[in-house]
């Protein structure tokens, strides 16, 4: 779901080698199976380097803040809830960890509720985002017709299939691991998995030799596709199994 919605994003800012190609257009897609005029100059190298640092800073903060805070509520959970015997299940996945602020003010458990509402909020509302794109990308390849519909309009149908199935699927189900277990396993790891690969595929075949990923970076992401593919069909497999 966000492989096809980052593509939506690149299509809708008609970024790179991801262009509105109008129908019937054979020229665009002959240029976009080619390799990418870039130009390796120096300059324009250095400068694209010097570009690359802003998403390696994005990307290594928040790893490193999801790092840091799993860690902690791996660690407290281990020793604080385990000896209670309380674990987090069905609709409060997240209440028993307030024993994790015993001996705070109490104001921060406020501070933590606030938090936990503004994080799932913050995820709730980037998600219909990524739905919007995620469901024009999905419908684009039927007809001409239904490429060629203005994205407001798919926009009012995706959100309110969204909002109103959302809210059905989620009132029909007790426990919400057991609604978003099949999602995380195929689009999640799995896809995460092949993604590592169409990376590699993409970063090979469109950028110029001196754009192209470094050698460490390519086994970091051959490693990374290897295991998250093998893990994410394992997880398919015993999630089939156990039905």
């Amino acid at each position: 779901m966000i492989i096809s919605a980052t593509i939506g994003c690149l299509r809708e800012k008609e970024w790179d080698a991801i262009r509105s190609v109008q129908a019937g257009d054979e020229t665009d897609d002959d240029r976009i199976s080619e390799p990418l005029p870039i130009d390796t100059s120096d300059e324009n190298l250095a400068c694209g380097h010097r570009w690359l640092l802003a998403p390696k800073i994005d990307t290594g903060v928040s790893f490193f803040c999801v790092l840091v805070f799993t860690i902690s509520f791996v660690v407290l959970g281990a020793a604080i809830l385990h000896p209670q015997q309380l674990v987090p299940s069905g609709r409060p996945l997240l209440t028993h960890q307030t024993e994790f602020l015993p001996r705070l003010p109490p104001s921060l458990l406020y501070l933590y509720q606030i938090g936990v509402f503004m994080a799932f909020w913050g995820t709730i509302y980037g998600a219909y985002e990524i739905y919007v794109r995620t469901g024009y990308e999905y419908i684009q390849p039927f007809s001409g017709r239904l490429r060629a519909a203005p994205m407001a309009k798919v926009r009012r149908v995706v959100l309110l299939y969204c909002g109103i199935g959302g809210l059905i699927l989620f009132w029909s189900f007790d426990d919400p691991i057991k609604l978003v277990t099949p999602a995380a396993l195929v689009g999640g790891v799995f896809t995460c998995g092949l993604w590592c690969f169409a990376m590699i595929w993409t970063n090979r075949h469109f950028l110029p030799r001196p754009l192209r990923m470094g050698k460490t970076l390519l086994i970091l992401t051959i490693i990374s596709g290897t295991l998250l593919t093998a893990i994410g069909a394992k997880g398919i497999w015993d999630y089939i199994g156990a039905l």
